[in-house]
């Protein structure tokens, strides 16, 4: 029990060559996976609980604590503040973002850059071929970048997340749609976003990754997750904060992976699972949960004391 309690707080998955160490009964499962619509104002969306089909009993999630969570939104406005001077634009900026009423955050720029380099060298490899990127506007000024966000991308996540009932938010950096760096194509598209409320530009000084994690954070508490859409890991944010295990723990069950199909306009979205994937002992059965993984492939067992 106690190397099983010790486990919780990894983050690797063990080897199933550990099992038979601990002299455990254990029975293989795959989890079950219930969904469930909500319609409530509060919790619009799917819900769904992971189920373990030996016992019935029921996998949970990371215990992201009240405290703990307070802890990481100090440290994420520690380290804003260490690099840019917090104004009061910022200050309204995260007033409002704390009345929004969102299930998901869009990466602006992550979804947007999505198979679109910075290098105009025709040989490196891109989900799009040179000449169907999006060029800077040369009518509306200049761009230190060679390619523009397309702005496709994001709609197609939109309209993604809409399909599952889910209120998204587009986070970008307010560089990004200005008028003179804006795409004249793009113009209705973005006013569209502006006057349904799911467009939220990052104030100037501020890197944008670190005002969405913020409100992932804020958002997010021990009875829910809000999500993220982005290909982002996050890894130098991780270290810069200091605290890897628990953050990662809780951005691994916010991520929603993405994948944009050419030509541009459809996204497929990949839901994190409902329950983390460590040790965990479930009170209703009196049973560990335990993943183990071996040559690649992720098995889930159910286990009781001998």
């Amino acid at each position: 029990v106690k190397v099983l309690t010790h486990m919780q707080s990894m983050i690797e998955v063990p080897k199933i060559e550990i099992l038979p160490l601990l002299q455990l009964q254990s029975f293989p499962f795959r989890p079950q996976i219930f969904h469930e619509k909500l319609h409530d104002e509060k919790s619009r969306g799917i819900a769904r609980t992971a189920i373990c089909t030996c016992c019935n009993g029921r996998l949970r999630r990371f215990e992201f604590s009240s405290k703990m969570r307070e802890i990481m939104l100090k440290t994420v406005i520690d380290e804003i503040q260490a690099r840019a001077k917090l104004n009061m634009t910022f200050v309204s900026f995260i007033e409002m973002m704390r009345e929004k009423s969102i299930d998901c955050v869009i990466d602006g720029a992550n979804v947007g850059y999505c198979g679109l380099y910075r290098s105009a060298d025709p040989k490196e490899e891109c989900m799009f071929p040179i000449d169907k990127r999006p060029k800077k506007p040369e009518s509306r000024g200049h761009s230190p970048v060679n390619y523009h966000l397309w702005f496709e991308h994001i709609d197609a996540v939109i309209r993604a997340l809409r399909e599952k009932n889910l209120r998204p938010l587009v986070m970008l950096h307010a560089r990004h749609v200005k008028e003179h760096r804006l795409w004249s194509k793009y113009d209705a598209m973005v006013e569209g976003w502006r006057s349904d409320g799911l467009l939220f530009c990052t104030p100037n000084g501020v890197e944008d990754d670190l005002c969405w994690l913020y409100c992932l954070l804020y958002h997010s508490s021990a009875e829910k997750r809000l999500l993220i859409v982005t290909n982002d890991l996050i890894r130098d944010h991780k270290f810069a904060l200091g605290c890897q295990k628990d953050l990662q723990r809780v951005f691994d069950e916010c991520r929603v992976r993405y994948k944009i199909l050419p030509p541009g306009t459809v996204a497929i979205l990949e839901y994190p699972k409902p329950f983390s994937d460590f040790p965990q002992f479930c009170p209703e059965t009196c049973r560990w949960h335990v993943p183990t993984e071996a040559h690649g492939v992720r098995q889930w067992h159910c286990c009781s004391l001998l």
